[in-house]
């Protein structure tokens, strides 16, 4: 839990990219509701999607999501592939995080797509998050990312990556 918290300052001082709208978060590999769910109770103006592949999962962030009467969490059942070709999805969030998913530079290729120019991707890593940076500077190159800064909290890092400029529509695969 107070993993995901790590990411309330910075989302905090966000503003959206959209004058009047809400800022817009996607979860990516939601799974259990980490981050996106502790992030949707402490931030009600903001507008959280949590993305899973698995249906027992998305089931179960609909039911705690509905339970707890979050009004501002959607949950989407499918692949963050798939989301990222969508265009109700594709550019047009504010934020794009996600925690335990994979390496950096796959990471990239899921989340980069979501995120609207002018906006971040938030990667909560652990120990290796520089290793992981260092291979993952051709991928944010192609897919529009440029690494912004590495956060140091309480329970690890967590990547900065701005997006800089449109995703190639090849991407994600």
């Amino acid at each position: 839990m107070l993993d995901s918290l790590t990411l309330l300052p910075m989302l905090s001082a966000m503003e959206p990219r959209e004058p009047g709208k809400a800022l817009s978060v996607i979860d990516v590999g939601s799974g259990g509701g980490l981050p996106g769910i502790p992030l949707a109770i402490t931030m009600p103006g903001a507008d959280f999607t949590l993305v899973d592949a698995t249906g027992k999962k998305a089931a179960y962030l609909r039911r705690v999501a509905g339970e707890l009467a979050l009004k501002n969490v959607t949950v989407v059942h499918d692949s963050a592939e798939r989301v990222g070709t969508k265009p109700a999805h594709r550019g047009k969030h504010d934020v794009a995080m996600a925690r335990a998913v994979g390496a950096l530079p796959v990471l990239a290729e899921l989340v980069l797509p979501l995120v609207l120019v002018g906006g971040v991707a938030l990667a909560i890593k652990g120990a290796k998050a520089e290793e992981e940076l260092a291979a993952a500077v051709k991928a944010l190159r192609t897919l529009g990312g440029e690494h912004e800064q590495t956060i140091e909290t309480p329970t690890g890092r967590v990547v900065v990556i701005s997006k800089v400029r449109p995703t190639p529509g090849a991407y994600p695969r």
